[in-house]
C-alpha cells in the first residue's frame, strides 16, 4: 500500500467514525452531511433515496436509536474512491411503535473524496438478515 492510499484509507476511517457517532446519537442532519449531495441510499425492500436532503428524510423517519454497531471488515482506498464493507447490528425504536426493532447484516459503503470537503459516502447499501461475525461498538 503507498503512502497515498494509507493516508486515504486512514481518511475514510475517521469520516466512517465521525458518520457512526451521528447515526448512533440519532443527529441525523448530522449523519446526512456524511453524505455526497448526489450520493445514492438503497436500502433492503425500500425504494433507493438519491441526494443528500431525500437521505436526510430517511433518516428522520428512523426514529430513537437504540443500538447501532458497525465493523469494519475491509477498507481500501485509491485516489478519489474507497469502500468499506463491514457488519453491523441496529436497534430501533420506530415513530408509533412501542417496542424496539432490530437488525442485523452486511454492509457496503463507497465513499469518495470530494475537493474542499473531504471523504463522503457517494453510495450505501446493506443485506438485511445476513449472517455475519459480530459487529464491535464503534
Amino acid at each position: 500500500m503507498s503512502k497515498q492510499q494509507k493516508g486515504d484509507t486512514l481518511g475514510i476511517v475517521a469520516a466512517a467514525e465521525a458518520y457512526v457517532a451521528a447515526m448512533h446519537a440519532g443527529d441525523w442532519r448530522g449523519a446526512a452531511n456524511w453524505f455526497a449531495g448526489d450520493a445514492v441510499r438503497m436500502p433492503p425492500g425500500e425504494p433507493e433515496q438519491r441526494g443528500r436532503d431525500a437521505i436526510l428524510r430517511a433518516l428522520q423517519g428512523l426514529g430513537q436509536v437504540i443500538e447501532y454497531r458497525v465493523s469494519r471488515d475491509d477498507i481500501e482506498a485509491s485516489g478519489r474512491l474507497g469502500y468499506v464493507r463491514g457488519c453491523y447490528a441496529t436497534t430501533l425504536r420506530p415513530p408509533g411503535l412501542e417496542d424496539p426493532v432490530s437488525d442485523e447484516g452486511l454492509y457496503l459503503e463507497v465513499w469518495r473524496h470530494e475537493p474542499g470537503t473531504g471523504w463522503r459516502i457517494a453510495v450505501v447499501t446493506w443485506n438485511s438478515g445476513a449472517a455475519g461475525p459480530a459487529a464491535d461498538t464503534v
